[in-house]
């Protein structure tokens, strides 16, 4: 996986959008590496990520969204995954 993320919902929904991860069997493994990325952040444990909302739904883009409301519900989902997390075994 490559590329820059605003944050764990944008990398998550990237690795789920690319089907040759799930062709070539390493998705999980990025998965896993998104997972030890987190904890070394956040000294917690995801309990699950959530997909960022589509960027094609960004009024630029023909979509229903302007950028305010976009990034709004970007920040709420990154809350949750935030919220919903463990703290981490050390």
């Amino acid at each position: 996986m490559f590329g820059w993320f605003c944050g764990f919902a944008c990398a998550y929904s990237f690795l789920n959008n690319h089907a040759e991860y799930r062709v070539n069997k390493t998705y999980f493994d990025k998965l896993n590496m998104l997972k030890i990325l987190f904890i070394s952040f956040y000294k917690k444990r995801v309990r699950e990520f959530y997909d960022a909302p589509n960027k094609y739904s960004l009024t630029s883009y023909g979509g229903y969204l302007d950028l305010m409301d976009y990034k709004g519900q970007l920040l709420q989902i990154n809350k949750q995954i935030l919220q919903e997390s463990t703290p981490a075994q050390t």
